[in-house]
């Protein structure tokens, strides 16, 4: 189950790389994944350490720096160019010349959820609601997870970690249900495929008739 988590949770990371060409040589694309890790390792590694202390200021301080630290990164993905435009505007606006600056980041694939679940885990310990993950792997699946990054919900890791630790089997019932979906859903894309171009065609290639009466 170790691989499967390590797996699972280097998957969608490596999206962003995908998504730039599969080129090394594109140093912001691998920025986006060695800090993607850096932020999950920081959350499982440093925060419930620090939180565990015993003097409550010093929890309160952790928390905090936590919680910047993750909308730090937010922040620097998705939204420093805009604040960079916005102050440049303002700047020309008020008659002075500026560089524009400008990050070519690319935008890592669920990095709304990969920093509020980070935070939800961080807040969870330091309310005592959740004890720290035992393996590094179970944590980053569950910031990870692919399958709620891309529609949500943003998920607790209390509600996760339990189900991956959990020792589970799979029967051929099981098995052969799965298969069953697996092929039932590549018909219905096929179908799709097969009939969405003979029914939007005479739209396409005649639009005026259609929306003549508008």
């Amino acid at each position: 189950m170790r691989w499967k988590a390590i797996h699972f949770s280097l998957t969608p990371l490596l999206l962003s790389v995908e998504w730039g060409n599969l080129l090394p040589s594109i140093w912001t694309d691998w920025l986006v994944f060695f800090g993607s890790l850096v932020a999950i390792a920081i959350a499982y590694f440093l925060y419930p350490k620090l939180i565990s202390l015993p003097e409550q200021q010093r929890k309160n301080v952790c928390l905090t720096l936590s919680i910047i630290l993750d909308l730090s990164i937010l922040a620097l993905f998705k939204y420093f160019n805009f604040f960079m435009d916005s102050a440049e505007g303002l700047l020309q606006s008020l008659g002075l010349q500026v560089n524009p600056i400008a990050l070519n980041l690319l935008l890592p694939v669920g990095i709304s959820f990969y920093t509020f679940q980070t935070m939800s885990y961080t807040i969870d310990v330091y309310r005592k609601e959740f004890e720290a993950a035992n393996r590094f792997s179970d944590f980053a699946l569950s910031v990870c997870f692919f399958p709620q990054l891309v529609a949500g919900p943003i998920v607790r890791a209390a509600d996760l970690i339990p189900q991956f630790i959990k020792p589970r089997t799979i029967t051929l019932d099981e098995s052969m249900r799965g298969l069953y979906l697996i092929l039932f859903g590549l018909f219905k894309k096929w179908q799709w495929l097969m009939e969405l171009p003979v029914q939007l065609t005479p739209f396409i290639t005649q639009q005026a008739l259609f929306l003549g009466w508008m």
